[in-house]
């Protein structure tokens, strides 16, 4: 329970319960660094089956080109479940070096 400050009548405690709610989306995004073209998609989860739906419709967006998205190593990019479209070609960040 979180206490936050409410309006009551005199003589009752101003003690109340709250819940917050939240909704969560992440976007999904390319952008074309020398002409500024862009593509973006607001999905509800950061997975797999999102990334694949990403990468269909980015590959849909653009049929007649083919495209690199450059990617970091995250485990919804190197999943061997994703299947890559024929004009779509995916580039990898190299791992951070740690000290």
């Amino acid at each position: 329970m979180i206490r936050r400050r409410c309006l009551t009548a005199r003589g009752v405690p101003p003690v109340g319960r709250v819940q917050h709610v939240f909704e969560w989306f992440y976007v999904y995004g390319a952008v074309e660094p020398t002409m500024g073209e862009r593509f973006f998609l607001e999905l509800p989860y950061l997975n797999a089956e999102m990334c694949q739906l990403f990468v269909d419709t980015f590959a849909q967006a653009f049929p007649n080109r083919l495209k690199l998205l450059l990617l970091d190593n995250s485990g919804a990019h190197t999943t061997q479940r994703l299947t890559l479209p024929a004009n779509v070609r995916l580039v990898f960040l190299p791992p951070t070096a740690r000290s």
